[in-house]
């Protein structure tokens, strides 16, 4: 399974998100949602036995309506802020993504905070957030760990 299938499945608990949660594809709609990689060296540490702690970066993103109405656009400011909360919140808890038996989430971290990415003709922002998700990876010669 990919990494980004166990952030997008531990997001799909967010009781905020209303509606469905894309990989790297966000519609043109308005008040809808996608998860987009975000290119990164991948190994931070590396250990002499194949195991290493990765990192995966990644943004969330949302298409929203985007006008002059000050309420409207800050309705779509703090929609991210309860989101970064709730994503700070589990990670308090250690509450984080479930992986499979070859990889452990060890931490995630909310990089940047959420600003209107691109602004189209039509009314609407896409917004975003950045994240990163560290992770130990068992690597090649994980049975003998």
């Amino acid at each position: 399974m990919a990494v980004i299938e166990f952030i997008r499945n531990w997001l799909t608990e967010y009781p905020g998100l209303k509606g469905r949660l894309d990989v790297d594809f966000l519609d043109e709609e308005a008040e809808t949602y996608s998860i987009d990689t975000i290119p990164c060296e991948e190994v931070i540490k590396r250990y002499t036995r194949g195991a290493s702690i990765k990192q995966y970066q990644f943004a969330i993103s949302s298409r929203r309506y985007y006008e002059q109405n000050i309420e409207t656009n800050l309705s779509n400011l703090q929609f991210f802020e309860d989101l970064t909360k709730w994503i700070e919140e589990k990670a308090y808890k250690r509450e984080l993504p479930k992986m499979d038996s070859d990889r452990t989430a060890l931490k995630i971290v909310v990089t940047s905070n959420a600003y209107p990415f691109i602004i189209s003709e039509d009314g609407k922002a896409r917004y975003q957030v950045q994240l990163r998700l560290e992770y130990f990876n068992k690597g090649v010669y994980k049975n003998e760990i």
